[in-house]
């Protein structure tokens, strides 16, 4: 069985999780989804002013 190196912080107390892996770049993407029984509508979110209208609009926006 392969042995394992176990990565420890300094300064954490014993147990603190923290990411090891290999980081990204990859940028983040909110897609908006709504739907019912006659309608679909998705689309990306890119500002919070995008999504207030989106939820805003019709068919079935959250008042």
């Amino acid at each position: 069985m392969p042995h394992r190196k176990l990565s420890q912080k300094a300064g954490k107390p014993p147990g603190t999780m923290e990411y090891t892996g290999h980081r990204t770049e990859t940028p983040t993407r909110i897609i908006a989804v709504k739907f019912g029984a006659d309608h679909f509508r998705s689309s990306e979110i890119t500002s919070p002013e995008m999504l207030k209208e989106f939820l805003e609009s019709d068919h079935g926006g959250l008042k």
